[in-house]
């Protein structure tokens, strides 16, 4: 199975790197990008083949990823979709593109459209799958991108949430890996030590709720002992309005979501 991209940027270049640390085999990884010096970086660097052809690419792959920005769309399409084999699914990480423009631009059933985050490249990444009236995604599709990480199938009404909470959530987070951080400097902790406990409570916390499946208060109540020190750290971060910025924060990005479909 030939697995093709169309743009391996940001998004694209974190699937590829993804896959290939999911231990899928390089020579059947394909992409295709604008510059030579793009295309000689992503060969030298990660190992795979690379065009400066999206025909090719189109032509050759079983599964396609279209990663690019979604004003590009309506152009690409009527570049490959003459190219791209009948058996093909197409798939869309453009945050803009529905599952109606996607048939409609390719024409073809075979088209879906995602949402996944840039922790893709480590495995440990979150990939919202838009479901498809009628019709079930398909298997392959579903054990492919599960390799790179938790794989959730939505309506597309929630696209825009998903986006939200988590596509756009990963900068929000290292910004509060940097302020812990930085607290850690304070206090005299090297800079690369405060680093690295900061983003291993990120993963510890996170398997915690993942795998007690106990709701976060539960969890951080486990952790407070009454007139203690950490419920008054808690006391400092309501007093701050850490809770309700965060939600804000999020909601903002879900606004500007909706705004970019229209």
């Amino acid at each position: 199975m030939k697995i093709g991209f169309i743009g391996a940027g940001s998004m694209g270049g974190a699937l590829i790197e993804g896959f290939i640390k999911a231990e899928i085999d390089k020579k059947n990884i394909i992409a295709s990008v604008k510059t030579k010096e793009k295309k000689e970086s992503l060969e030298k660097n990660i190992g795979i083949k690379v065009y400066n052809d999206n025909k090719k690419v189109a032509g050759e792959s079983d599964i396609l990823f279209i990663a690019v920005k979604p004003y590009m769309f309506e152009d690409i399409s009527k570049e490959i979709k003459h190219n791209i084999k009948k058996e093909t699914t197409i798939i869309s990480v453009a945050a803009s593109i529905t599952n109606n423009d996607l048939i409609k631009l390719f024409e073809t059933e075979k088209a879906i459209r995602i949402m996944p985050n840039t922790p893709v490249k480590t495995c440990n990444g979150f990939i919202a799958i838009v479901e498809k009236e009628n019709q079930n995604i398909e298997k392959e599709i579903l054990d492919l991108l599960s390799k790179v990480g938790m794989v959730k199938i939505i309506s597309e009404n929630l696209i825009h949430s998903y986006t939200a909470i988590a596509g756009c959530s990963p900068a929000f987070l290292y910004i509060l890996i940097e302020a812990m951080s930085d607290a850690g400097v304070i206090m005299g902790i090297d800079r690369k030590t405060s680093i690295e406990t900061a983003a291993q409570l990120f993963k510890s916390v996170g398997a915690m709720v993942l795998e007690s499946k106990k709701h976060p208060a539960e969890l951080k109540d486990a952790v407070c002992t009454p007139a203690g020190i950490t419920i008054k750290g808690v006391e400092k971060l309501e007093e701050n309005a850490l809770r309700s910025g965060l939600i804000e924060t999020i909601l903002a990005s879900y606004n500007k979501s909706i705004e970019s479909e229209k």
